[in-house]
């Protein structure tokens, strides 16, 4: 039975392996090889399984035909996890670029709403009124700024 499980590791290591090449040679396959490198943990968690319930004595000839597997699950997940990321950096500096274009844009709508509500607070608070007067035959304008007291928020007056 255990060496069944030492042919299957064998089998998906293959198959992962393939799969980390294609990737270096720019094909695309995240899911492809995250879905492979869960077959081959699982794979190697039966293995263990088996072997815990053994006996001690049929179970130290195996220990390091284990510890092998291991060793080269570890290495294999390093190396998925090192093709992955490089084959994704492309994608996700375009990302981060994107996020920051949105931040901008966001930035300045905002900038651009203050400004408005700058303007309509001050156009509250200011009141411009033109008067129309003659004096001594002469026709005069005059515009005339009066400024309104604000109140502070809960009511009190600003003195």
């Amino acid at each position: 039975m255990l060496n069944e499980y030492v042919a299957e590791f064998q089998s998906l290591r293959a198959e992962l392996e393939g799969l980390l090449q294609s990737v270096a040679s720019g094909g695309d396959s995240f899911a492809a090889t995250d879905s492979k490198l869960r077959e081959l943990k699982d794979c190697l968690e039966a293995f263990e399984m088996e072997l815990r319930s053994m006996p001690a004595s049929e179970r130290s000839s195996h220990l390091s035909q284990l510890q092998i597997c291991r060793d080269e699950f570890a290495r294999l997940q390093r190396r998925c996890l090192l093709a992955t990321s490089r084959g994704h950096e492309p994608s996700a500096s375009a990302e981060l670029k994107r996020g920051n274009q949105a931040l901008e844009r966001l930035n300045s709508a905002t900038a651009q709403v203050m400004h408005e509500n700058s303007q309509k607070k001050l156009k509250r608070l200011v009141r411009i009124s033109c008067a129309t007067y003659t004096c001594k035959g002469k026709a005069y304008s005059e515009r005339i700024v009066t400024q309104s007291r604000p109140t502070q928020a809960y009511g009190s007056q600003v003195p």
